[in-house]
């Protein structure tokens, strides 16, 4: 899956069961279109987990 946005906070790693490591952190995906003539714009937050490695928290 890919999400494109931007990252509305620092990313933050817990350790959970099995020693293993969760990354999570937030995404805003912005939306521009007209309504009745009016330029809008909505802004969607999607909260994402990674499961894999905590070396995508640098980043």
């Amino acid at each position: 899956m890919e999400i494109t946005g931007r990252l509305v906070a620092d990313a933050t790693v817990r350790n959970v069961a099995d020693d293993r490591n969760v990354t999570n952190f937030r995404v805003a995906i912005n939306r521009r279109y007209k309504s009745g003539g009016e330029q809008k714009e909505e802004t969607t937050y999607v909260d994402c987990a990674y499961w894999r490695t905590d070396a995508l928290a640098r980043y």
